[in-house]
């Protein structure tokens, strides 16, 4: 008699989760994401307050604020989703913008990502 596999042989290439529900790369994305706004806020409160050291602290403070929380909302978004459905989400975002041509030369949107929606039907004839 033969034996049945127990277990799904896919999922042991699936990233292993690091941290809050983010994977490596989701979390120094949402690091690197959180950095630039930090930097977006720091450099005019340095600025203002006359310090320059609140630019770069201000950096770290949206990078780990933003692993954070996006670890959270992240985990909300892709529960009972297949694993490739938050990247294709975002390739559908950017290229359904105004700006897909200027995301598509960066290599962020494909253009060849099936954007219609509609229902297959089968009849006799």
């Amino acid at each position: 008699m033969a034996a049945t596999i127990e277990f799904l042989p896919e999922r042991l290439n699936r990233p292993p989760v690091v941290f809050r529900g983010l994977t490596t790369g989701e979390m120094f994305l949402a690091f690197a994401v959180g950095s630039v706004i930090g930097l977006a806020a720091g450099i005019p409160l340095a600025i203002a307050i006359r310090l320059w050291a609140a630019a770069p602290t201000t950096v770290l403070v949206g990078g780990f604020l933003a692993v954070f929380y996006a670890g959270r909302w992240l985990a909300n978004k892709k529960r009972g989703r297949a694993q490739m459905w938050f990247y294709r989400a975002i390739q559908m975002r950017l290229s359904q913008s105004q700006f897909a041509s200027l995301f598509a030369a960066f290599g962020l949107a494909d253009r060849n990502l099936v954007l219609k929606a509609s229902h297959w039907s089968v009849r006799r004839k």
